[in-house]
């Protein structure tokens, strides 16, 4: 079921209880940098662990946060957010409204003057900033535990992202020696990274990958239909930072790995079990190497490493 070494981080302890605060402390510093008016409202399209993240860093500077959320939203996000002051707008769908309905109604908050408060790379690329913390971290300890390949779940693809470029400068500053091949992982019923990878030609140099990608990103990454699993925090019908995803993959050597339903189960199980409360979300890197093993991508002998990032609420 799983190789012989499985290293994994865990991030449920951290600020909020996943990794979503380091992206959003790296924006806030970026905006204490600029001296940006501590009035300036903030905004965020999440109903998990980003809105939460994004709500407790808000509340910790006494800066006005509005979290746009949909109406299936889980009660207890709702009532966190609640207790950390968030202005919670629930989203419903209007009649003929394309696209995401929190997604739309954030964008034309930030064109009257929020600040995009945002784990989401496409709509804040500082958001990157605080996500390489992860990659410098990972470095030191696979420094001396050296692993092969490190698989990250992928919704809107800026963990990954901002995790590959972290490990990308631990190499650059002689942390590492190699970099480990990053895989991204998606879970079947709802996979737009894994569809647009496979549309890219594989057989060439990595920057050649990365200019197809960019050239053809209007027909390569299209919303996905009905998206559906147990592991909710990665149901992003758009990865956002796909393009950040393929410069990882492709500069790492990594693959794109697809997650069942049942892996992701048994994976959420077997993470629970070693005491780690992490949610199936959080777990789902896990799922990608289980399915990665019965691919036969991965054997027996090889050294992995994955993120668990999201406590259970």
């Amino acid at each position: 079921m799983l190789p012989s070494f499985c290293l994994w981080k865990d991030e449920t302890n951290n600020v909020a209880g996943s990794h979503k605060a380091r992206h959003l402390m790296g924006v806030l510093l970026h905006l204490a940098v600029n001296a940006t008016h501590t009035d300036q409202r903030l905004a965020i399209s999440s109903c998990g662990n980003a809105a939460i993240g994004a709500a407790t860093v808000a509340r910790a500077v006494n800066r006005p946060i509005d979290v746009y959320i949909p109406t299936w939203a889980s009660p207890n996000i709702v009532n966190q957010l609640e207790k950390l002051d968030a202005t919670i707008h629930v989203c419903d769908r209007k009649p003929g409204e394309l696209g995401d309905p929190c997604m739309n109604q954030f964008q034309e908050a930030i064109n009257k003057g929020s600040l995009p408060f945002t784990v989401q790379a496409s709509e804040n690329i500082l958001a990157l900033d605080g996500g390489r913390t992860l990659g410098w971290e990972l470095a030191e300890v696979i420094s001396s535990n050296a692993i092969d390949h490190l698989f990250i779940q992928v919704g809107g693809g800026a963990l990954l992202t901002s995790c590959t470029i972290g490990l990308l400068e631990a190499k650059e500053f002689g942390i590492l020696e190699t970099v480990p091949k990053v895989c991204a992982v998606q879970a079947e019923g709802c996979a737009p990274f894994d569809r647009a990878w496979k549309g890219l030609p594989q057989e060439v140099a990595a920057q050649e990958k990365i200019d197809y990608a960019i050239s053809n990103a209007a027909s390569l990454m299209s919303p996905w239909e009905k998206p559906e699993s147990l592991a909710t925090g990665i149901l992003d019908d758009v990865t956002y930072d796909w393009i950040g995803v393929v410069k990882a993959l492709a500069y790492t050597g990594g693959e794109s790995i697809l997650a069942s339903e049942k892996e992701i189960s048994i994976a959420y199980d077997l993470v629970n079990l070693q005491g780690i409360n992490a949610e199936p979300t959080g777990s789902a890197g896990l799922a990608g190497v289980m399915s990665a093993m019965k691919l036969g991508y991965l054997q027996h002998s090889d050294r992995v490493g994955v993120l668990l990032t999201g406590v259970l609420r």
